[in-house]
């Protein structure tokens, strides 16, 4: 994610967003809405100033995403950490509750169901980007990433500005 100062955009999804005041007695409170409305993006606004790009997560960090999809959320594994003493290992978890964004390619695989396509995509670009094969673990990680997605996946998808 990038940023470009020239206006107020949600950090979560993207999208533009106004600030506003509200005024009570003496108390004044700053307050935040999506241009589209709240019940359009489903989540309050994550304040940013400046215009924020998404990258693609499905193919290329290098592509610029024109397409945002919901998701519900879901506890993730994280990782492994290693503890303070020898063969001390910890599995940490995460909850998983941001938008996934998409180029127009895997947007338009996506919405075809086109999975074993999506993949293909990803692992090329991988291999055209790094100049590496990806590796059994690598496909196998990747493939697995876009079947959570699949599960996670609310059916909605939102266009980022400039999306079609």
């Amino acid at each position: 994610m990038t940023r470009d100062d020239r206006r107020l955009t949600c950090g979560r999804c993207g999208h533009r967003a106004h600030a506003g005041t509200l005024t009570g007695g003496h108390a004044v409170k700053q307050v935040f809405r999506h241009t589209e409305g709240e019940a359009t993006a489903g989540h309050e606004v994550e304040p940013v100033w400046g215009e924020v790009f998404h990258r693609c997560d499905f193919c290329d960090p290098e592509i610029e995403a024109v397409w945002s999809y919901q998701v519900l959320p879901v506890e993730t594994r994280v990782g492994l950490i290693a503890g303070l003493r020898p063969a001390e290992v910890f599995s940490s978890r995460g909850l998983n509750d941001t938008p996934w964004y998409a180029c127009p390619a895997c947007a338009d695989l996506i919405q075809a169901k086109q999975w074993r396509e999506l993949l293909k995509r990803s692992l090329s670009l991988y291999e055209k980007r790094t100049g590496h094969r990806p590796t059994t673990g690598l496909r196998i990680q990747t493939h697995e990433t876009h079947q959570q997605f699949v599960q996670m996946m609310t059916g909605h998808r939102l266009p980022l500005d400039g999306a079609r």
